[in-house]
C-alpha cells in the first residue's frame, strides 16, 4: 500500500521531502507553510489540507510540558503516542479485520499506531455478567458499546460508543445495526491481539450467534439474554483487561 509523501516548500533551497504525514506535522511546521504531493497541480498551505489540520490538531492536545532541571519544555514524544490510531494518510484497509489478512504487509510504523489504545482495566468479568442479568442485558450493551472509543479507528467507518450504542434504538435500522455493533467490537478487539501476536480473545462465531439472536423475537431475546450475551460480554470484559495490561506497542521518546 502507497503512503502518501509530502514535500515542504524551502525558499530558493531544494524542497523537503519526502515526508510522511506523522513526520510532517512532527515539524512543527505552520499552517502557511506551502505544501505539496503527488497529484496536486501546485503548492498549497498546509492549512488547506483536512488531513494536515487534523493531525496537527491531534499534535498540540498531545504536547505536555514535562520540569528538566527546573526548565518547562515541551515533550517531544510523537503525537500518536496518546491517542488512538486515525488514518490520516488515506490508507486503503479494507479486509483489515479479516482474519487473513496480511499484517506483514503494513510497515512497522503504522502497525505501532494501530496497536496503540486507550484500554484502561476495567470491570470484573463476572461482576460484569451479575450486571447484565441485574439490568436485563442493557448494562452489557453499554459497557461494551463504551470500547469502541477506546480502541483505535482504522477503517473509514469504524464509529464510537455514542454512534455504537445510539443507533442500536433506531427502529428496524437496529435489526441490521446490531450485527455492526457486535461483530465489529470482536474485530476490533481481535486485531489488537494480531498485532500483538496473541490468540485472540473474541470468538467471532459467538458474535454473530449474539447477533443472530438478537432478531430472533421472544425466544431468541430470552436465549440472548440467559445464555449468548453475557458470554460474549466476558469475554469482551476480560480481553479487554488483558490489553489494558499489555505493552503498549508505541514509538520512543525523542531526546
Amino acid at each position: 500500500m502507497e503512503i502518501r509523501k509530502y514535500y515542504i516548500f524551502n525558499g530558493t533551497k531544494p524542497k523537503i521531502g519526502p515526508l510522511d504525514l506523522s513526520e510532517l506535522v512532527n515539524m512543527n511546521i505552520e499552517m502557511d507553510t506551502l505544501i505539496w504531493f503527488d497529484g496536486l497541480d501546485d503548492w498549497c498551505e498546509a492549512g488547506e489540507l483536512k488531513e494536515i489540520r487534523l493531525a496537527h490538531s491531534v499534535a498540540e492536545l498531545g504536547n505536555r510540558k514535562t520540569v528538566d532541571g527546573g526548565i518547562k519544555r515541551k515533550s517531544k514524544v510523537s503525537s500518536f503516542r496518546r491517542f488512538p490510531f486515525i488514518n490520516l494518510d488515506g490508507l486503503d484497509y479494507n479486509g483489515i479485520y479479516h482474519p487473513n489478512y496480511p499484517l506483514e504487509d503494513i510497515d512497522i510504523e503504522h502497525q505501532q499506531r494501530m496497536a496503540y489504545h486507550r484500554l484502561r482495566v476495567g470491570i470484573n468479568p463476572f461482576f460484569g455478567i451479575l450486571i447484565h442479568y441485574l439490568s436485563f442485558g442493557i448494562m452489557s450493551i453499554v459497557l461494551c458499546g463504551l470500547k469502541h472509543s477506546d480502541l483505535p479507528h482504522i477503517k473509514y467507518d469504524d464509529f464510537k460508543a455514542g454512534q455504537a450504542i445510539g443507533f442500536l434504538f433506531i427502529p428496524f435500522y437496529n435489526l441490521y445495526w446490531v450485527f455492526v455493533f457486535w461483530q465489529r467490537l470482536a474485530q476490533r478487539i481481535n486485531l489488537q491481539f494480531e498485532l500483538r501476536d496473541k490468540k485472540v480473545g473474541v470468538s467471532s462465531g459467538l458474535a454473530l450467534t449474539v447477533c443472530i439472536f438478537s432478531v430472533i423475537p421472544y425466544l431468541g431475546w430470552l436465549v440472548n439474554y440467559l445464555l449468548f450475551q453475557p458470554i460474549l460480554a466476558f469475554q469482551i470484559y476480560r480481553s479487554c483487561n488483558r490489553l489494558a495490561k499489555e505493552p503498549d506497542m508505541i514509538f520512543e521518546e525523542y531526546v
